[in-house]
């Protein structure tokens, strides 16, 4: 499992808050494909100003934040078939020609006259 780039470990995940907002989590299982999402960590009430100068401040209580993702993974489609294979072999040989300025587009064909 990935947060923000980072590896972090395996799920179940549990971590020590950092902050809010958006993070980038990443997940990865043998046979399955990886999964990758934006997700919103929002600001508890608890959290928001002026509540948190009594939550905090005046009455720190020991508030926790959670945040559960429930994932269904899909697997994987199966091995790369011979066709499949050559026909990225072939756009990569094509790209690799291509240079620093990528491949040109290919002008589209008359129309039959």
């Amino acid at each position: 499992m990935r947060i923000d780039e980072k590896l972090v470990g395996e799920t179940p995940y549990k971590s020590e808050f950092e902050a809010f907002g958006t993070r980038r989590v990443t997940l990865y299982k043998e046979g399955f494909r990886p999964w990758s999402h934006a997700v919103k960590l929002k600001a508890p009430w608890y959290a928001w100003f002026p509540f948190d100068l009594f939550s905090e401040v005046l009455i720190p209580v020991g508030w926790t934040y959670e945040k559960r993702l429930h994932v269904k993974l899909e697997p994987e489609s199966g091995p790369v078939t011979q066709p499949d294979l050559e026909k990225v072999l072939q756009e990569a040989e094509a790209l690799r020609k291509a240079g620093p300025e990528g491949p040109r587009r290919k002008p589209p064909p008359e129309p039959p006259q």
